[in-house]
């Protein structure tokens, strides 16, 4: 596992002064990660074994065994929105509306409904849609370094 290996490179490299109060600490950060794993791996087990249908929404790659779990706990009887449209909104997935009459302004979503499966569906459709910082830090970075105009820049003559 890769924390055990972790926590045993920390224990050959720290320095003898430090190691007193940094050992426990490197050892309870493993142990907690290990504790999550088996929390995964129970969520994985619910959503195969109970919920089976989550492994329709599994098959998107960027949606994991919490999304495709909260989302049909969330939702519990499809039957019950006449169409499919009708989720969106459910889950504060539509756009705010602010019409003064002259204008129409485009606003952010509305956030009302289930805040923890709207937050994870927004974080899968950002990964889906290449917006994840882990993912693409390097692609972001060169991006935004490489379009920045100003003096001295490739973008700029001045």
């Amino acid at each position: 596992m890769f924390e055990r290996e972790f926590c045993e490179k920390v224990e050959e490299a720290v320095p003898g002064e430090i190691r007193e109060a940094l050992l426990p600490l490197v050892r309870m950060a493993a142990a907690l990660s290990d504790c999550i794993q088996e929390y995964d791996e129970k969520i994985e087990k619910l959503g195969r074994e109970k919920y089976g249908h989550t492994a329709l929404l599994r098959q998107v790659k960027g949606v994991g065994p919490i999304t495709a779990l909260a989302y049909v706990l969330t939702l519990e009887n499809p039957d019950r929105f006449v169409k499919s449209r009708d989720v969106g909104p459910y889950l504060g997935l539509v756009p705010k509306q602010e019409d003064s009459g002259e204008s129409q302004p485009q606003l952010g979503i509305s956030k009302t409904g289930d805040t923890m499966v709207r937050k994870l569906l927004v974080g899968s459709a950002h990964y889906i849609l290449g917006l994840d910082k882990e993912r693409h830090a390097g692609r972001l970075y060169t991006t935004s370094a490489s379009s920045h105009v100003g003096p001295g820049t490739a973008g700029n003559d001045g």
